[in-house]
């Protein structure tokens, strides 16, 4: 879901790696740079020192304030 009243918003989020620990995402469209922000408090990409079998979401935006949010499932 991309909020911004612009109409031009479009982050895609997509997983470029996901393993037990680690979330690491290919971001496409928007403005850089990106600044994330996880549910487990982490700022970065990629997320590490994940838990296995755990659902992360994350909070993308842009320079222009544009968000995008999705939710991640490190596996077992």
């Amino acid at each position: 879901v991309c909020q911004q009243y612009d109409a031009t918003c479009s982050i895609a989020i997509t997983p470029a790696f996901i393993s037990t620990s680690n979330i690491l995402l290919n971001i496409e469209n928007g403005v850089p740079p990106y600044t994330y922000e996880w549910s487990n408090g982490s700022s970065s990409n990629p997320a590490t020192n994940l838990e296995p079998q755990t659902d992360y979401v994350v909070t993308v935006t842009d320079s222009t304030q544009c968000t995008t949010t999705q939710s991640f499932t490190t596996t077992a």
